[in-house]
């Protein structure tokens, strides 16, 4: 029943108004795509992204493409069937917090450990955000220059 209800209410709709609001909802979709390289923010939005893509963009087209490439970062077929991750890792995170007890212990200061600790702080650097989002102004987000993802 309330399907049908819902069914009904859908097409009660201001025609203009409702094309805006989708194209303002696809142009969000392609700006979370460019953004991120088509990772998306996470395994929901990834699969509703890859679903809109395909759906408005076609299977053949270079978004689909794109997010059937990347889907394989969070979903894959194991032994036991389907498998999903919820985030792509926390490497930024374990590595932060192990350098910093490296540091915090002392044991940063010994030879043993400086090649690693170096290793950790060259990653560190490397995947720290040197820009802002694309499309950051217009697709409501924060300012990230200078932040680390949650990777």
């Amino acid at each position: 029943m309330l399907s049908s209800a819902l069914a009904v209410y859908e097409q009660c709709t201001i025609p203009p108004l409702r094309s805006a609001a989708l194209k303002k909802a696809y142009d969000l979709v392609v700006y979370e795509d460019e953004d991120t390289e088509y990772q998306d923010l996470g395994p929901v939005s990834k699969m509703f992204n890859l679903v809109v893509r395909a759906h408005v963009d076609g299977p053949e087209s270079h978004a689909y493409k794109m997010h059937e490439r990347k889907r394989r970062d969070y979903m894959w077929l194991g032994g036991d069937g389907m498998r999903m991750c919820g985030t792509n890792g926390s490497q930024i995170w374990d590595t932060s917090f192990i350098t910093q007890a490296l540091v915090e212990t002392g044991l940063a200061e010994l030879d043993e450990n400086r090649k690693s600790l170096i290793k950790a702080l060259e990653w560190l650097d490397q995947a720290q955000i040197r820009d802002n989002p694309k499309h950051f102004g217009s697709n409501y987000r924060h300012a990230t220059k200078g932040a680390w993802g949650f990777r």
